[in-house]
């Protein structure tokens, strides 16, 4: 297995720092909407999908793809089956109040996808009663918000010491810092943004999970261009910053 070489001073500094003053690390269908060629039976052989193109350029494993349409917008999007999960192999592009762009210019999402604030992600504008688990937040109908626990449990399936260079894509990165896109997730290090402003584009990929720390904190998973493991993190849910979204079948 290639084996990928994280020490590197370029991007290292830059990211502990912005993680030390941001976050706090934790240790540690409708029918229109489900996977495309499936039946009624959840979606659970290469059978049930339909073999599209991999959703990456390597080509030699043994993955299981589809595609799914989400029938707010019509918008099609790569999907593919990792252990026992179906994850969208793109960020989600769904135009909502509280989502924005990257560099705020709209011809951005349609190749990198949207970013969302906490409330937008989970659907809680305005609402008073408390989430029901799985969430189906922002998500297409018969696909929901991830819990961390889900993002454990891909990060375990991909192998956690090196899960980061498992999820990442092969380009899109600095060089060097290239994933080997193992399973098709396709991480891109789309960044984050910060009361409008794009933070760490081009180096790390995070996401937004629909479990909470007590009242004031959001969980994420964060994948950084100098670290091996993916990181289960925490973020002030009360902080004008926008994630992007993977959604998983439920």
């Amino acid at each position: 297995m290639k084996t990928q070489n994280y020490a590197s001073p370029i991007f290292t500094a830059a990211s502990f720092a912005f993680i030390s003053f941001a976050f706090f690390v934790v240790t540690g269908c409708s029918a229109d909407s489900s996977i495309a060629g499936a039946t009624d039976e959840p979606v659970a052989t290469a059978e049930a999908v339909n073999m599209g193109a991999p959703s990456k350029a390597v080509a030699s494993d043994d993955g299981i793809y589809g595609t799914m349409t989400d029938p707010r917008d019509g918008q099609v999007y790569k999907v593919v089956k990792i252990g026992e999960q179906w994850w969208m192999a793109e960020n989600l592009n769904y135009e909502a109040e509280g989502s924005a762009c990257y560099s705020l210019r709209s011809g951005e999402c349609e190749t990198r996808g949207r970013y969302y604030d906490w409330q937008t992600a989970m659907d809680i504008k305005g609402k008073t009663s408390q989430p029901t688990y799985p969430v189906p937040g922002v998500c297409p109908a018969d696909w929901h918000l991830p819990t961390a626990e889900e993002w454990r449990t891909l990060i375990h399936v991909v192998g956690q010491s090196e899960s980061s260079y498992a999820l990442k894509a092969n380009y899109g990165w600095a060089p060097g810092f290239e994933g080997a896109d193992k399973f098709g997730f396709t991480a891109l290090p789309e960044g984050e943004i910060h009361s409008g402003d794009v933070w760490l584009h081009g180096v790390d990929a995070r996401f937004w999970a629909s479990s909470e720390d007590e009242d004031e904190f959001g969980q994420t998973a964060a994948i950084y261009d100098d670290m091996a493991e993916v990181r289960m993190e925490l973020i002030l849910k009360s902080r004008m910053v926008q994630l992007t979204v993977r959604c998983v079948h439920d």
